[in-house]
């Protein structure tokens, strides 16, 4: 099936929150229901299976689920990491072009620049542990302002 959620609202990189839900029951339809949160734009799809699922076939594919979930959790982990990275990439990018980075001293802001890059290197590579010390280093010099 094809599952479309429109009608949300323009807003920055990270701020909107959707909920999506997935229910499949005792008959194999799969029902997918999406809500914005803000706006509380909502969108449901069903899929009904043309062919019946043997107890076989079902219990073998909970098995799956099961054997996969800690790699869906960190593949989870990993995006949630990198979309706030990307937050405070996007935060620290405008406090400098705003006119705020004359909060900072010079070389608070070169280093902020530097960590900027080494926080992009480390997305480009999807290095979980990279991501997560370098998106500390970035938020811990936007703290530092001119004394």
């Amino acid at each position: 099936g094809t599952f479309k959620l429109s009608g949300i609202q323009p807003a920055p990189r990270g701020t909107p929150q959707i909920t999506v839900s997935f229910t499949i029951d005792v008959d194999g339809i799969l029902t997918v229901k999406a809500t914005e949160g803000s706006s509380g734009t909502t969108n449901e799809l069903e899929i009904k299976d043309s062919t019946k699922r043997s107890d076989d076939d079902i219990r073998r594919m909970i098995e799956e689920a099961n054997e996969f979930a800690d790699q869906d959790q960190e593949k989870k982990a990993l995006v949630t990491l990198k979309i706030d990275a990307e937050a405070v990439i996007y935060e620290a990018q405008a406090k400098l072009q705003e006119g705020d980075g004359g909060a900072y001293e010079e070389t608070t802001i070169s280093q902020i620049r530097d960590a900027i890059q080494a926080l992009q290197a480390a997305l480009n590579r999807s290095e979980l542990e990279s991501i997560r010390s370098c998106t500390q280093t970035l938020r811990q010099l936007l703290t530092q302002t001119r004394s």
